[in-house]
């Protein structure tokens, strides 16, 4: 979970030792100067021991980042057996560090794409998760969500209204702005990351509610959400996780490339 903003990257929660503990930490690091240098923010304001997968947008004009979802543990407890799906959302003003809740998710969400359009955030599709149920950790991922959600941010006691339902039903995957338009990239099903990439590229228009779907990208990724960035007049895919070449649901390869 991270964004880029005015040359500052920052940094939020995250596993801690795999699967056995959850941050709730936040940091920047200037990339400025000639010597960057990591300094600790307020922590993010979690009922939860930490927050991870969440969907996270950055707004350069209000020097705002956003998060939604994501996997969340409870607190003061280690283990699979007590992650469960988060609907918070939050923000923080990077110039004063201050965090502000804003309305939940219609419904616990990880993994899905987070992107500001016109005015809104928009959360789409996405998964969910309980470890309470879980015989491995693939187990306990229960289920792929294709709903799309919107927030004004100018009005944001309106809460969430649905939009067009996402074609697609994955989580771990990307969204990003274009002009006038949200894209939607990649992803997995469920917790199978070694063998349900998807290459999947979709692209919606706020003037008319509707999904497009685009020419796929050259092979599927997922784990790409803070990874996906405008380049020029399109978008660059960096890194991620693609299907094992075996064709095995085992543990998948990792990309540290541009696609």
């Amino acid at each position: 979970q991270g964004a880029m903003l005015g040359g500052t990257l920052y940094v939020f929660g995250g596993f801690v030792d795999g699967w056995s503990r959850m941050s709730a930490d936040a940091w920047a690091c200037d990339l400025r100067g000639s010597t960057p240098r990591w300094t600790p923010l307020p922590r993010m304001p979690l009922a939860a021991q930490g927050n991870t997968h969440a969907g996270n947008a950055a707004d350069e004009a209000s020097q705002t980042i956003y998060l939604a979802g994501g996997m969340a543990m409870r607190a003061g407890r280690q283990g699979l057996d007590d992650v469960y799906t988060a609907d918070d959302v939050l923000a923080l003003h990077t110039p004063t560090a201050t965090w502000k809740r804003l309305p939940p998710l219609p419904a616990p969400r990880f993994g899905g794409g987070l992107a500001l359009l016109d005015g809104e955030l928009h959360f789409a599709s996405g998964g969910t998760v309980d470890g309470s149920r879980a015989g491995g950790r693939a187990d306990a991922f229960t289920a792929d969500h294709d709903q799309h959600w919107a927030l004004s941010l100018a009005d944001p006691t309106r809460g969430w209204r649905a939009r067009a339902a996402v074609p697609v039903r994955a989580n771990h995957m990307a969204a990003a702005t274009l002009g006038s338009h949200l894209y939607l990239l990649g992803g997995q099903s469920r917790g199978a990351e070694g063998c349900s990439n998807k290459d999947d590229v979709y692209r919606y228009s706020a003037a008319t509610d509707a999904w497009e779907r685009l020419p796929p990208m050259l092979r599927p990724h997922g784990h790409i959400a803070s990874s996906v960035l405008p380049y020029g007049d399109g978008l660059l895919v960096v890194g991620g996780v693609h299907d094992r070449r075996d064709g095995g649901c085992g543990p998948p390869g990792e990309e540290h490339e541009a696609a």
